[in-house]
């Protein structure tokens, strides 16, 4: 049993007679990492006769594999006739991650491509000005975060209006003004000034 990249794999015996080595061997891929043996898939056989002739006393013995990145090389030795090795690569399973904004208008996205199984991606989300970001849809409020590709997947950005404190004062003792205490970006707010007696209101400081 060995593991390429993100796959695993099985050699088992598929021919051999009793009492004699054996003379094929079958290569088999695991549905995934449970490793269980209902969801395998025979992918061939090799060598398909065995190495040398039926007459050989000793045919092939047990193989060897050395696995480097994604590609496995399966070797097959004989005492009279040498070795045989097979080699194949594994295609790293790619999967599309779209990262996207709720609003463009409030904040952008990076991170969107396609990537390989398994591959670590870093995702982020930039707020406009008078914006600021929220969440993702997952209820994650890191940003940027990291997350692991394993499927075909979307993450959307939240962003929200920022809230400002309102501060408008006066001299107490010429009137007051009556105006709210937050207010998001872009409101529309009303403030009123309202003169005492004997004062009348003049302007803003803008």
């Amino acid at each position: 049993e060995f593991q390429v990249g993100e796959e695993y794999f099985l050699l088992m015996v598929a021919m051999n007679n009793v009492g004699a080595v054996p003379t094929t061997y079958a290569l088999y891929k695991f549905a995934d990492a449970d490793r269980a043996f209902s969801g395998m898939t025979r992918l061939w056989y090799f060598p398909h006769n065995g190495l040398g002739t039926t007459t050989n006393g000793c045919r092939t013995a047990p193989v060897s594999v050395e696995v480097e990145g994604n590609t496995a090389n399966i070797y097959l030795y004989t005492v009279n006739n040498g070795y045989a090795s097979y080699t194949f690569n594994v295609q790293p399973s790619t999967h599309t991650l779209t990262v996207k904004s709720n609003d463009s208008s409030m904040g952008t996205v990076s991170g969107s491509g396609v990537y390989e199984e398994g591959e670590n991606v870093q995702i982020s989300a930039t707020a406009h000005y008078g914006y600021h970001f929220s969440r993702w849809n997952d209820g994650n409020t890191q940003n940027p975060r990291t997350v692991k590709v394993t499927e075909d997947k979307t993450y959307t950005a939240y962003f929200e209006r920022n809230i400002y404190q309102i501060s408008a004062t006066c001299n107490s003792s010429q009137g007051k003004v009556e105006s709210p205490t937050y207010a998001q970006y872009l409101d529309n707010i009303t403030m009123t000034a309202i003169p005492n007696d004997g004062y009348r209101f003049d302007q803003w400081n803008d």
